[in-house]
């Protein structure tokens, strides 16, 4: 989220001085790495017949990309009668122009109840009275099925002042079988404990997360092995009432919300479960890096050891890949990765990530949504903690790059065994002069992992028309077989989008660790079709702000059955399911089996 119009190269020079010896280390290495030609160790895909396209789209306007035929990808709005009736609110109005109105805000699935159907948790944002961020309620919205919701916030104990409010991070953090929900914001962190009953208690300075920062985003994943869920928590930048400055808009003398490098940025922490409940901030023993400017965390095993690894996404610094080696530090490999910059070398200002096995290689790559001016970027993994950026020759940049990108999803929404990506956008400054205020959507379709193709004016409605969106997360809401969409948005009602697929041509599959953590973050699941490998994994964190449903999903195009399901999980066991019918929900329990 960069919040100007200027290109990247020119203010580029202003932020050398804030960085450290490793970014001028990966500069060097990138353009090397560039000039030798290295080989991509994966099929190449073939040429981008719409390079010539790249930076005359604008975000609001259609995008033409040649297709072979018409995409199966559909969304229908059901809000109105789905029964959510939300708003997140920033405080805008009262005039103040704070970069903490541009935030926004995510979006949480969470099984509130153990009725195996995903509720809706809805952080409420703030207020900016005096130039100071007010509290607004977090709202749940029970899923009584078919897609209709009730709005439970009182009852459920979620009608709190609390803090100005962000992200959402759900996850069962004491392993009772019920899922909690940690929420960011300006001014603190608030833990909902899930008493099993429907209802909640905030434990978070009980529970030591006295955290006080500007926190934008969190994600949760056992980090040391122990078998309970750790906590890390993305910051954004200092800024404050007294740090507040003047930044000029349109007009002479008039405000316009200032951008991100005129604050310095505001370094992450890693809490680390005492298992008993309890946190310890264990930051400084894990070896995180102090500069950052945090808008978007992705925890998954990017290296097949079964330990979860650390990917933050960084607004106009470099963004910062950990490994973690033995459970108790994490190894900064950014720069040697080639997650860290953009294809020119430079940081971007990066928002929402996501993760997926886009040419279904037995790798995963990285999705990250960038600022205006410099399209998403795909990193692409080829083994051992490397990969490439690339978004142009997969087709990405076709669309142009005046999309100011947040919520990214990456999931099979038309059943065909690969996975496609939505991404939801809207600007972040008031007066923007190089793209629209609100943007649509982009939705792109993965053509069998040699190339993405844009389809958002034909998925819909909602995909087809411009809004200032936020973070986003899916599930399947309705329990049909197929993925629906919830996405948030500043000061817009928070919208219902229901795939229309439903042909049943996919698998379910719920994951419960017994040595693993419950819910085990980084635990795999190859499904075996036909002659084709098809490989998910459970993440913490991921899109922008917000958290998606704990359950796998699998198309599986024209077949009628899976031969085998292979799980690996976190503690080192793989367990093997086999003869699984197409249009199953499983629920594989670590060391026991498949519950049918």
């Amino acid at each position: 989220m960069r919040g100007d119009e200027k290109q990247v190269n020119s203010r580029f020079p202003m932020e050398i001085p804030m960085k450290t010896a490793r970014l001028l280390f990966g500069i060097c290495f990138l353009l090397a790495f560039a000039a030798t030609g290295c080989k991509e160790t994966k099929t190449t895909p073939p040429p981008d017949d719409n390079d010539e396209q790249v930076g005359q789209q604008q975000a609001g306007a259609t995008v033409n990309v040649p297709k072979t035929d018409r995409s199966e990808i559909h969304f229908s709005e059901v809000t109105q009668q789905s029964g959510v009736v939300f708003t997140n609110r920033n405080g805008e109005q009262e005039g103040h122009f704070s970069i903490v109105e541009s935030l926004g805000a995510g979006v949480g699935m969470i099984d509130i109840d153990g009725d195996g159907r995903d509720d809706i948790m809805l952080p409420g944002g703030g207020t900016m009275k005096e130039v100071t961020p007010g509290a607004l309620p977090s709202a749940v919205y029970r899923n009584v099925g078919e897609l209709k919701f009730t709005d439970v916030t009182e009852p459920a104990g979620l009608n709190l002042p609390g803090h100005y409010s962000h992200g959402i991070a759900c996850e069962d953090f004491d392993n009772d079988g019920f899922t909690d929900a940690l929420v960011t914001g300006y001014g603190g962190l608030q833990l909902f404990h899930n008493l099993g009953d429907g209802t909640f208690e905030e434990v978070a300075l009980s529970a030591g997360l006295s955290d006080a920062a500007w926190s934008s985003t969190a994600a949760w994943a056992d980090m040391n092995g122990d078998g309970t869920p750790d906590l890390y928590v993305a910051h954004y930048v200092d800024w404050s009432k007294d740090k507040h400055p003047f930044c000029a808009g349109p007009e002479q003398g008039k405000r316009e919300v200032c951008p991100p490098r005129e604050f310095e940025g505001l370094p992450d922490l890693l809490y680390i479960s005492a298992v008993d409940g309890t946190f310890a901030d264990k930051s400084e023993d894990f070896g995180l890096v102090k500069d950052g400017k945090g808008l978007g965390v992705l925890i998954a095993d990017l290296n097949h050891d079964r330990r979860p690894d650390i990917y933050v996404t960084n607004d106009t610094v470099p963004n910062v890949l950990y490994q973690n080696t033995d459970g108790s530090s994490l190894d900064d490999v950014s720069l040697i990765s080639g997650t860290s910059l953009s294809d020119r070398g430079v940081p971007d200002g990066s928002m929402g990530v996501h993760l997926m096995d886009f040419d279904q290689n037995g790798e995963f790559d990285i999705w990250v949504a960038n600022y205006e001016s410099e399209s998403s970027a795909v990193y692409s993994g080829s083994g051992n903690m490397l990969f490439r950026h690339i978004s142009n020759r997969s087709g990405v940049t076709a669309v142009g790059a005046a999309f100011v990108g947040w919520g990214t999803l990456c999931f099979d929404a038309d059943h065909d065994g690969d996975e496609d990506v939505l991404v939801s956008n809207g600007h972040v400054i008031r007066y923007p002069r190089a793209a629209p205020l609100k943007q649509k959507p982009l939705f792109f379709e993965n053509m069998n992992g040699q190339r993405f193709r844009s389809v958002g004016d034909e998925a819909g409605d909602y995909i087809a028309s411009p809004h200032m969106a936020r973070g986003s997360a899916y599930s399947d809401l309705d329990h049909d077989g197929d993925l629906d969409v919830v996405v948030i948005h500043t000061e817009e009602p928070v919208s219902i989008l229901q795939n229309d697929i439903d042909d049943g041509r996919a698998i379910a599959v719920r994951l419960v660790g017994t040595k693993s953590a419950r819910h085990p973050v980084g635990a795999v699941v190859v499904a075996s079709v036909g002659d084709r490998q098809i490989m998910r994994q459970i993440i913490g964190g991921g899109s922008y702000a917000s958290t998606g449903t704990s359950v796998l999903h699998f198309g599986v195009g024209d077949s009628d059955r899976i031969e085998a399901l292979e799980i690996r999980w976190p503690s080192g066991l793989t367990e093997t399911i086999e003869g699984v019918t197409v249009g199953e929900r499983i629920v594989a329990v670590e060391g026991q089996g498949a519950i049918r």
